[in-house]
This record gives C-alpha cells, sequence and structure tokens, in this order.
C-alpha cells in the first residue's frame, strides 16, 4: 500500500479516536474505505505502538483509555544516478538474468 495514503488514514482514526466519533467498525471502515477487518489491522498496528484504544458499545465509538499522542514522520530522498555510485562505492550492483539464474556482477 502507498505509504501516504497509510499515513492518512492512521491519522484519520487517531483524530476520530481522540474526538470518539469513530462511530462502529462498520462505520469507520465504510469512513475509511476499507474492510472491517482491515481497520483491525490498522487498530492492531497501533495497539503495537502502545495506543490504548477501547470500544465503546454505550457511545458506539473507540477511544483511548488515556492521553494518547501520536506523531508520524517520514522522509523520502530521490538518490540520482551519480549519488547511487557513491554510495555502493562506485558500483551499480543489478542482479543479471543469465541462463534463467540471477547472477551479481
Amino acid at each position: 500500500m502507498n505509504i501516504l495514503k497509510q499515513t492518512d488514514r492512521i491519522k484519520k482514526i487517531h483524530k476520530l479516536i481522540l474526538e470518539e466519533k469513530t462511530g462502529t467498525p462498520i462505520e469507520l471502515a465504510d469512513k475509511l474505505s476499507i474492510s472491517r477487518s482491515q481497520l483491525y489491522n490498522v487498530i492492531e498496528t497501533l495497539k503495537e505502538f502502545d495506543a490504548p484504544i477501547k470500544y465503546s458499545k454505550k457511545t458506539n465509538s473507540f477511544y483511548y483509555t488515556k492521553p494518547f499522542d501520536l506523531e508520524l514522520k517520514f522522509s523520502l530522498t530521490i538518490i540520482l544516478d551519480e549519488e547511487k555510485r557513491e554510495i555502493f562505492g562506485g558500483y551499480n550492483f543489478c542482479p543479471t538474468l543469465l541462463d534463467g539464474c540471477f547472477i551479481n556482477l
């Protein structure tokens, strides 16, 4: 999946959980245009980062049981051919197909 799309999805879920306006799991999945099982995968990912997420049947919303803040950062750098040669010590290691087998030159 596109990392930008995944990041935006996590940010949106986090915002809705903070506001306790997620709705039911099916409603939240619909808001995000994903399946219910994909939603639970994202929630499990958040829990791996110690997000204290619970679901309230009373309010029909996910919520954090204690204060939790989420800051997502990533960096994207375009590496030009000249820079790639420097990184690889002057060589461009590309697998080559020879008689149906990949070899490194």
